[in-house]
C-alpha cells in the first residue's frame, strides 16, 4: 500500500522553498547574517502568501456566521459539519495511533488516544493540555 502525503505538511514545503529563495537571493559567496536574514524573510513571506488569504476568508465567514446565528442555512451548515469534524478528528487519531505500523508495539499510543477521547468527551479540559501531555510522554520515551 502506497503512502499518500497529507495536505497539511505541504505548507512546510512552502516555508522551505521561501527560505531557500531568500538564501539564494543573497548571491553567490554571501554568508552570515545576510543569508540568515534573507532566508528568514523568504520563509515568512512564503508562509504569509499561502496562509493569509485563507485565514482572512475564514475569519470573515466566521464573523458573518456569528452575526446571523438564527438563519436556517447557517444552522444547517453547522449541523452538517459536526459529523465531518468528528470524522476528521477520529481519522487523525487513527493515523497517529498506528503511526509506527506495528499494532502490538503501539499499545501505548492506543491507550493515550483512548484516554484523550474520554477526556474530550466527558470533561472540559482544553485540548492543548492533552497535546502537551502527549508531547511530554513522547519526549520521555514512554509512547
Amino acid at each position: 500500500m502506497l503512502a499518500q502525503a497529507a495536505p497539511g505538511p505541504n505548507v512546510l514545503y512552502i516555508a522551505l522553498v521561501g527560505g531557500q529563495v531568500g538564501v539564494n537571493a543573497a548571491g553567490p559567496g554571501a554568508s552570515g547574517w545576510l543569508t540568515v536574514g534573507l532566508g528568514t524573510l523568504g520563509l515568512l513571506l512564503g508562509l504569509l502568501g499561502v496562509l493569509l488569504p485563507s485565514s482572512i476568508l475564514t475569519l470573515a465567514i466566521a464573523r458573518w456566521c456569528n452575526r446571523h446565528p438564527s438563519w436556517t442555512g447557517i444552522q444547517a451548515f453547522r449541523q452538517g459539519m459536526a459529523p465531518v469534524v468528528v470524522g476528521v478528528l477520529l481519522s487523525g487519531a487513527w493515523l497517529l495511533a498506528r503511526a509506527d505500523g506495528h499494532w502490538a508495539v503501539s499499545g501505548g499510543l492506543w491507550v493515550v488516544s483512548g484516554v484523550c477521547t474520554v477526556l474530550v468527551w466527558r470533561t472540559r479540559l482544553h485540548l492543548l493540555w492533552m497535546l502537551g501531555a502527549g508531547a511530554l510522554l513522547g519526549a520521555a520515551g514512554l509512547i
